[in-house]
């Protein structure tokens, strides 16, 4: 356990300018943005993609331009294409077989 918070609380202002607020009618979103706080704590989950969808959707159209590219290994198109993945990720995320 880390000893100090993971997320910073809100100061004793913070809380009562967001009561105020609140009774003003203002939304949670207009409140957090006001502040300059977030509305909600949750964080970002996963890992990031190695290979973005943008960059899989080119690999793709590439092998599909030309039979000599579709007749190409898994390790020659991370080859040619200088791909900064390796062979198995670039199978997993494309669906290209073993």
């Amino acid at each position: 356990m880390p000893s100090t918070p993971t997320r910073k609380q809100l100061a004793r202002d913070e809380r009562i300018e967001i009561i105020s607020q609140l009774k003003d009618g203002n939304t949670l979103l207009q409140i957090a943005r006001n502040i300059g706080r977030t509305a909600t704590s949750r964080k970002g989950r996963g890992r990031h993609p190695k290979l973005s969808e943008d960059r899989l959707t080119g690999v793709i159209g590439w092998i599909r331009t030309g039979f000599d590219n579709r007749c190409k290994s898994v390790d020659q198109i991370v080859a040619e294409l200088n791909l900064s993945v390796c062979r198995e990720t670039l199978q997993r995320r494309s669906r290209l077989g073993a």
